[in-house]
């Protein structure tokens, strides 16, 4: 505020929100401003008054119904007043909005005196009431806000049919507890999601769904990969805040997940780490050794930091219904640890990298899974592959749980040596059921090779250090751990493929497996690592001879790099790649179906031969196509033993009269550019020269 106009004059002038007005007029504007902001204050207090809440807690409430407005935003309800064309309607509002309910909330106190105070009302598109939210600002109290919004039900319904009550308890500060209920008759039911109830506020689709099927369960819908990643990028900020440890960070959340599945635990700071760590080792104890695997993932309880942490890293769990989405059999915890592996070195270092799900869901449907099957990873990391083929497994019998119980117990193995990453792959597997978990802390090499799996899905580390094994190791190991006529997929960088200094292993892998296919992935499949890679499927102990190998080179796997991870947008090539790899469908720079060129003798085409050490090089092979006219170039030196894709892929060749005509469309376009741009060229000219 600033004065004025006149010194001395009876009429006195002031600025007021950016206008010159008259004294007694400002004084009625503030008047209307306390009022407003007594009213909002009264409606607390009358719930002080009324013994529902004390006056410690009117700041904790307030932040607590802030979290709700903000939930409620973010997951894509429109928080405006219906009137305004929102789904929202807070205290007050909810009374005024409609006459039938200020009517039946007259005596609904819960003093049994006066009228009833809402905390939220949701209404749907169709401005129809759908449901009450009730909150709380301890989160100990969760069931005082379940109760709440049942009594107030009872009285709204003798009008409406509100079916859905959310309860909401706790603040970002000290932990989050979300309850959604759906009324079956007089029975509230709380809404549960591949049998986790959820920890999110229902969202208005999830809301929608409830009601259409009529039932308190929802296949939950796996959130965008940038929420997730963004959620991901949230934890990792906190731990970093928190001074934990990159390393250390997986085997954190890890631990943290398993607690949350098996039920509430404390957040108060001097109890929240001893009561994962319970929770830890009680969903543990059906594994094997343990008390080995309790050992990697208890959690230090002297670590203050690191349980000032863990409350904020829960809320952030809640958001995304961590236990729903878990069981629901998307890797979640890979998407943390590739978020994880941007922000630290140690396991770059090591050539740990994380394969995305939708390689390990292709790969396990490339290399044709039975019920029957004996799956191995020797390498498992978080488990990745173990997880796609135990949901393929589910899927094969129908998720009958004696057959899940069975595959699990018995027909899915993996290894792992790194301790950070460890955690992650027996969690998953908890989270699907397999409670005995045949995952081990052991050094592939060290694993017996018994010819007693029938399939191998496999990343081996990327050798990153001159002393590393090199991948071929890991692939020959696990070709002595498969049965005869057994199949390997593993992913594999192209240089063991294409170097010459692995020739003498190419030589010996045809010489005692077949290589079925080869497939070009996408450069920017693991972009963390810079390595350009391929997947390779083997059938062990049958040699090759000339039996004819898939080469494809997928460019499209349907996903974008965006702020360093890959996103997306369509759904790529992958079902093309397999339908050709079945039916060998042949596509120039796409797909063949070809021997391997050291047991090529003859080429159904015109050829210049060269005999080296007995051997046929072909140096340069040309074919005029009768159909199109196009002429194809043929590349090949098996001196290397080349079984990269881009050495068999055929390539298209201009024809010289398509390449002329071309040719004169460009000079014409140019010539045309330079006559209408001509003064502007002019002038750069001129620029360019000074």
């Amino acid at each position: 505020m600033g004065l004025y106009a006149k010194k001395g004059s009876q009429q006195r002038y002031f600025m007021y929100h950016n206008r010159l007005q008259h004294s007694s007029t400002i004084q009625v504007l503030l008047r209307r401003k306390q009022h407003k902001q007594i009213k909002i204050t009264g409606k607390i207090n009358q719930k002080v008054l009324g013994g529902e809440i004390s006056l410690a807690d009117k700041d904790s409430e307030k932040r607590t119904r802030t979290y709700v407005t903000d939930t409620l935003r973010e997951l894509g309800w429109n928080i405006k007043k219906p009137q305004n064309g929102g789904n929202l309607l807070q205290e007050g509002e909810c009374q005024k909005y409609d006459d039938r309910i200020k009517d039946s909330l007259k005596s609904a106190s819960k003093t049994g005196k006066g009228e009833g105070l809402l905390d939220f009302l949701l209404v749907n598109n169709e401005k129809l009431l759908c449901a009450i939210i009730e909150t709380k600002p301890d989160k100990a109290d969760i069931e005082d806000a379940v109760k709440d919004g049942k009594h107030y039900a009872s009285f709204l319904n003798s009008e409406f049919n509100i079916r859905i009550l959310i309860a909401v308890a706790g603040n970002e500060e000290n932990g989050i507890v979300v309850k959604n209920y759906f009324l079956i008759e007089t029975k509230w039911e709380i809404i549960t999601a591949h049998g986790q109830p959820l920890t999110q506020i229902l969202s208005y689709e999830q809301l929608e769904t409830v009601l259409k099927n009529n039932k308190p369960t929802l296949d939950i819908r796996i959130p965008p990969l940038e929420y997730l990643y963004k959620r991901a990028d949230k934890i990792n900020s906190i731990l970093h805040k928190h001074k934990i440890e990159e390393s250390a960070r997986a085997k954190v959340i890890a631990s943290i997940i398993l607690a949350m599945y098996q039920g509430e635990f404390s957040l108060k700071e001097s109890l929240v780490i001893d009561d994962i760590n319970t929770r830890v080792k009680e969903g543990l104890k059906e594994c094997k050794d343990p008390d080995k695997i309790y050992s990697m993932m208890a959690l230090n309880k002297h670590d203050k930091s690191l349980a000032k942490a863990i409350p904020l890293i829960v809320y952030e769990l809640k958001k995304v219904n961590i236990s729903s989405l878990m069981k629901s059999g998307y890797d979640v915890l890979g998407t943390f640890y590739e978020v994880f592996l941007k922000y630290g070195g140690d396991n770059r270092q090591l050539g740990i990298v994380f394969t995305p799900r939708y390689i390990t869901e292709f790969a396990t449907n490339l290399i044709d899974l039975t019920p029957t099957d004996l799956v191995y990873d020797p390498t498992c990391g978080s488990a990745g592959f173990l997880v796609s083929a135990f949901n393929k497994f589910k899927e094969l019998v129908n998720n009958r749980k004696a057959d899940v119980k069975r595959m699990g117990d018995t027909q899915i193995f993996g290894n792992d040596t790194s301790p950070s990453v460890y955690p992650l792959g027996v969690v998953n597997m908890i989270f699907r059921d397999d409670g005995k978990n045949n995952i081990v802390f052991q050094d592939c090499f060290e694993f017996p090779e018994n010819k007693q799996f029938t399939k191998v899905l496999m990343n081996p580390p990327f050798k990153t250090e001159k002393q590393d094994p090199p991948e071929s190791d890991y692939i020959n190991h696990a070709l002595k751990c498969l049965c005869i006529g057994g199949r390997l997929i593993s992913v594999v960088p192209i240089s063991v493929l294409c170097d010459p200094d692995n020739k003498k292993w190419r030589e010996e892998l045809i010489s005692e497996h077949t290589i079925e296919a080869v497939i070009s992935l996408h450069p920017e499949t693991f972009t963390a690592a810079g390595i350009i890679t391929a997947l390779i499927t083997i059938k062990a102990h049958i040699p090759q001879n000339k039996q004819k190998i898939f080469f494809c080179k997928m460019s499209d796997d349907g996903y974008v790099l965006k702020k360093g991870v890959r996103l997306k947008v369509s759904d790529g090539q992958f079902a093309k790649v397999k339908t050709s790899f079945v039916s060998k469908t042949e596509e120039y720079e796409f797909s063949c179906y070809s021997e391997l060129k050291t047991f090529q003798s003859v080429y159904e085409m015109e050829k210049k031969k060269l005999v080296v050490k007995g051997k046929e090089i072909i140096k340069e092979e040309k074919k005029k196509d009768k159909e199109d006219g196009l002429i194809y170039q043929f590349k090949a030196e098996d001196e290397g033993l080349d079984i990269s894709p881009e050495a068999y892929l055929k390539s298209k060749k201009y024809p010289p009269a398509k390449l002329q005509k071309d040719i004169e469309s460009m000079v014409k376009e140019l010539v045309i550019f330079k006559i209408r741009h001509n003064q502007e060229l002019k002038i750069e000219s001129k620029n360019e020269t000074k």
